[in-house]
């Protein structure tokens, strides 16, 4: 097998064990940012954001930071997780 299909299956893996072991859906949440900025690098970090009623709202961080940069984002209706369209630029 492939190293990279060798870590794609070991990623599958450890997402699944993270489900299964996880009794709730904030938990799961939580835990799978960690995962992701941890796969990612040391240095980042990763929100989840649900958008209940077309709202944004953080379900879940991996750190202060990453809450704090969201709560930014959702006051100013800017960023990839705003909630707020822009019309493309011409």
């Amino acid at each position: 097998m492939a190293e990279g299909s060798a870590d794609i299956a070991a990623s599958i893996a450890e997402l699944q064990a993270l489900l299964l072991g996880t009794e709730r859906i904030d938990g799961f949440l939580h835990e799978m940012a960690m995962l992701a900025a941890g796969t990612l690098g040391d240095s980042l970090s990763c929100g989840i954001t649900l958008q209940p009623d077309g709202r944004p709202l953080t379900a879940a961080s991996s750190d202060q930071s990453a809450s704090q940069v969201d709560e930014l984002q959702y006051g100013l209706h800017q960023g990839p997780r705003s909630g707020h369209r822009h019309a493309p630029s011409s």
